[in-house]
């Protein structure tokens, strides 16, 4: 409902109709789950009349009959109408295909007469008004799908590119040694494998229209933060990366470790964007009484206050110059959602910025 071609339905709905009938103002309703929901109003917020649960608006949609109430009616059943300088109102059905979608409810000035032509015309214009709204909704439900597949498709994109980045290096590296006739190192081989499953669950999550895939096991917290580091000093070698690992031994969490690490690679891909190679990235990861903190702290530009409310909003870039959607912290936060986790952001502009995932250990490995 909140698309733009519906919100344009909404408003010259309601423009017309105040045209129509003289009103001072109104609004459009319309019935979901056996709700009102006001979609559109041309009254300010604080004259705004909500449809009671035994009122004459349900007494609309249940009769598809418009009811008119007087000033006199209004001061025995609604004086609070009066008191907002409502002396009269109407209020008529929008139908279509026979089915009652909602109400238009008309508020005037002054108690004026209606004759029953003029509530007829309103009455069949109601029925013009259904089917279009009818058809809007459609139109803005098809919109909205359309906006979560994109959205979809930009953020299978981003995730793909740390994994594919790292399936392209490992595999140019083991062509170099295979060419140079010198033995393959194992470790290499694990990681592409690892990689290459990861790549595989995303695009897996993307044929299933987004539906998430992630298996919660016993995360090891120590294996994860090796996973980024190594992943990260291959993709970024020019980069200064220092870990400082205060996790106890047992330092599980109830997680997907690829969802973990996804969050880690995406915040230390955004350090590495903004922190001059001559300078240090570091990772710092500790224990709470109930979270695991795993700081990543960079020297680069920093971000001003008003940036701080903006950065985990989908595609919001802080720096438009910088390469990148404007996904990363967006997604991070959702994984973080998932697991009953947070991220925390402290920021001084022009010294730094330290972004801090807190998982929570509700398991431990024995």
């Amino acid at each position: 409902m909140e698309a733009e071609t519906f919100a344009k339905s909404c408003r010259f709905v309601m423009e017309s109709f105040v045209k129509m009938s003289g009103a001072l103002h109104g609004s459009v309703f319309l019935m979901k789950n056996d709700q009102f929901h006001r979609v559109y109003s041309s009254v300010t917020k604080n004259k705004w009349i909500t449809p009671s649960r035994r009122g004459v608006s349900f007494q609309v949609c249940k009769t598809q009959a418009p009811v008119l109430l007087s000033e006199k009616v209004l001061k025995k059943t609604h004086p609070e109408h009066i008191e907002k300088g409502i002396h009269m109102m109407y209020v008529t059905p929008l139908i279509n295909r026979n089915k009652t979608l909602g109400v238009v409810s008309l508020h005037f000035k002054k108690d004026k007469k209606m004759n029953g032509e003029v509530q007829q015309i309103l009455l069949e214009f109601g029925k013009i008004v259904g089917m279009i709204l009818a058809d809007s909704l459609k139109l803005s439900r098809l919109e909205k799908q359309v906006k979560d597949r994109r959205l979809n498709t930009a953020m299978t994109a981003h995730e793909l590119k740390t994994p594919l980045t790292t399936i392209s290096t490992y595999a140019q590296l083991i062509t170099r040694q295979f060419s140079q006739g010198k033995q393959i190192n194992s470790q290499w081989l694990s990681v592409l494998l690892g990689e290459t499953n990861r790549a595989s669950k995303i695009v897996n999550e993307y044929m299933e229209e987004g539906v998430q895939t992630s298996v919660v096991v016993e995360c090891d917290l120590h294996e994860t933060i090796e996973r980024a580091v190594v992943n990260f000093s291959l993709n970024y070698p020019g980069h200064q990366l220092e870990v400082v690992n205060y996790l106890p031994k047992n330092a599980v969490v109830r997680a997907d470790p690829d969802k973990v690490l996804q969050v880690i690679t995406n915040i230390l891909n955004n350090a590495a964007k903004f922190t001059p190679t001559n300078k240090t990235i570091k990772i710092k990861a500790s224990m709470e009484s109930d979270y695991f903190p795993i700081s990543i702290i960079d020297t680069g530009h920093g971000m001003k206050k008003d940036e701080l409310s903006l950065i985990f909003k989908r595609w919001y870039k802080a720096n438009k110059t910088k390469e990148g959607k404007g996904l990363g912290l967006y997604i991070s936060k959702k994984i973080l959602d998932e697991y009953n986790g947070r991220i925390e952001v402290q920021s001084v502009y022009g010294q730094g910025t330290t972004m801090t995932v807190k998982l929570p250990h509700r398991a431990l490995k024995k």
